[in-house]
């Protein structure tokens, strides 16, 4: 089959299109505003701001074996029963975003200080350390995948935890929360 000089453009005017459904900007706006959600949900003890940079069906990946997908409403139970209850406090720290608008991925390493301390369940219990969050985005460029990674082992991270329980420091792995 023999395709003409238009026909080819179109098709490759409309790959590009499907391609580079997020420019370098709209993924730096996004991160912004993702982290930023983050502090004041974990502030707040409230992530209803948070919701509309989701898409409607969401896949998860975290640190500590934490997998999942289903809906936007799931992804947030599964926070709200899990970091949610533990953290009152997130400070992100030397944000470094990486897009990539081919992917549809952001990316963004930092640093965090975060007072695990399950709401006042257990002594203030401030953890400094390293992330990278990684949001992959959808058509029209909302979150259908996010995925957290940070050392699940660290010891003063398992402590916190504990503690944040009101429990001794055990070697509680952060799946237990």
């Amino acid at each position: 089959m023999k395709m003409r000089t238009k026909e080819i453009s179109i098709l490759l005017t409309t790959c590009l299109t499907l391609v580079e459904s997020l420019t370098k900007q709209e993924g730096l706006d996004l991160a912004k505003n993702f982290m930023s959600s983050t502090q004041l949900g974990f502030k707040a003890n409230d992530f209803t701001p948070q919701r509309p940079l989701f898409a409607d069906e969401v896949e998860w990946d975290w640190s500590g074996d934490l997998k999942g997908s289903g809906s936007k409403d799931d992804f947030f139970r599964v926070m709200g029963e899990t970091w949610q209850p533990a953290v009152s406090s997130f400070l992100a720290l030397n944000i470094f975003p990486v897009v990539d608008p081919g992917a549809g991925v952001v990316a963004l390493a930092f640093e965090e200080v975060i007072n695990i301390d399950g709401r006042g369940k257990g002594p203030t219990c401030l953890y400094a350390g390293n992330n990278i969050f990684t949001l992959s985005v959808d058509g029209s460029n909302k979150i259908k995948k996010f995925a957290g990674l940070w050392n699940a082992d660290d010891e003063e991270l398992k402590a916190c935890l504990a503690s944040s329980q009101g429990n001794a420091v055990t070697n509680a792995s952060q799946s237990e929360l």
